[in-house]
């Protein structure tokens, strides 16, 4: 008798049947369920709390994002408020440096004028005996 393809400590023509337990449901029916193993319930304890640390990390992850785009939407709107003052203290130095350019004018024309009457008042000086 050959015993090829056999489990461990069972025999040719040992019928293998999976271990099940009659449990109710909620309306009373009894139903199968599987029994498991200590290994295999070590094995869901381990899956189980791997899926925690997942939605752990999820979460977290999650909550950082928020913290991230809260920060970059308050960087942002600085960002946009500081470009319009620069932008308006652009437009104010622009607007001075016309008003400089006013007055650099205005002061050539006087300094001008002083030259030209401190002229005459020279001639005149010279010009009488």
């Amino acid at each position: 008798m050959a015993t090829e393809g056999l489990l461990p400590g069972r025999s040719a023509g040992t019928v293998l049947q999976s271990e099940e337990a009659v449990m109710s449901d909620e309306h009373g029916k009894a139903t199968l369920q599987p029994m498991l193993s200590a290994r295999d319930q070590n094995d869901d304890l381990a899956g189980a709390s791997i899926l925690t640390l997942l939605q752990r990390s999820a979460d977290m992850a999650g909550g950082n994002s928020q913290y991230a785009v809260g920060i970059a939407k308050d960087l942002s709107a600085r960002l946009i408020a500081s470009e319009a003052k620069v932008a308006e203290l652009t437009d104010r130095v622009a607007e001075l440096e016309v008003e400089v350019q006013v007055y650099r004018d205005r002061s050539e024309q006087a300094e001008q004028w002083l030259n030209k009457i401190s002229s005459e008042l020279q001639g005149r000086v010279a010009g009488k005996p």
